[in-house]
């Protein structure tokens, strides 16, 4: 049978370090942060600048934190980092219980340094979905790189790939749910996907322990005000 990593080459994703260092870079890994635009949505906004998210996305995510979960016997911190005031990416942030929303960031660099500084966590410990240019900043510090494919953009593909700013290139790109296609195959590489599925399926006793720690999570919303980062209410 094929590894994980032959199966998703074969669809066309690639893989830009070898099998073991991306094994060993994504164990070190206790944080997944998103970009939105591009990964989450296709990246089309409406006459309000509005976006929206396809929820088979949303349920990668949820398995990946799962899974993430039943290997680890704790959840994962999840964020999402914009350039922009997306309120779909409200909405999920909150429905979703996830860590940390940072929008409007014109640069994103600074929401990363603050969240590994108030979170204590290192920047190795940190796996980035990105696809363009405002993300490379977080890309080359990174402990894990996934990159959403953009075919139209063929000098900034080389660009990303002569500068070694990524370790995984998708198949999809944000209009057909890459992000489900970077959380299976992350899932993959933890090497419990039927595990994942049997409790979600039966709704196990696990997955309830699961769903409740899960929905402990308060979500923070941060923007930048000032040359600073800073709390923000969605409320406001």
């Amino acid at each position: 049978m094929n590894s994980v990593f032959e199966k998703f080459s074969l669809k066309g994703g690639r893989f830009l370090i070898n099998e073991r260092l991306f094994i060993d870079k994504l164990s070190k890994i206790k944080v997944f942060i998103f970009d939105w635009d591009g990964v989450f949505t296709s990246g089309l906004k409406d006459a309000d600048l509005q976006s929206q998210f396809n929820e088979s996305d949303s349920v990668g995510l949820n398995l990946l934190r799962f899974s993430f979960y039943l290997k680890f016997q704790q959840q994962p911190i999840i964020a999402f980092i914009s350039g922009e005031k997306n309120l779909s990416a409200f909405t999920l942030a909150k429905r979703e219980f996830i860590h940390r929303h940072y929008f409007k960031i014109p640069h994103k660099i600074l929401a990363f340094q603050h969240l590994c500084q108030t979170l204590n966590v290192s920047e190795k410990e940190c796996c980035f979905v990105f696809d363009d240019i405002l993300d490379l900043s977080i890309a080359e510090h990174c402990g894990l790189r996934m990159y959403v494919q953009k075919p139209s953009a063929v000098l900034f593909n080389e660009y990303v790939l002569k500068n070694n700013l990524a370790d995984y290139v998708s198949f999809s790109d944000g209009s057909k749910n890459a992000v489900r296609e970077i959380t299976e195959l992350l899932i993959g590489v933890y090497d419990n996907f039927e595990e994942v599925l049997k409790h979600r399926i039966e709704f196990s006793a696990v997955y309830k322990n699961y769903l409740s720690s899960k929905r402990q999570i308060k979500t923070e919303n941060f923007t930048y005000i000032q040359d600073r980062i800073e709390s923000f209410s969605d409320k406001e």
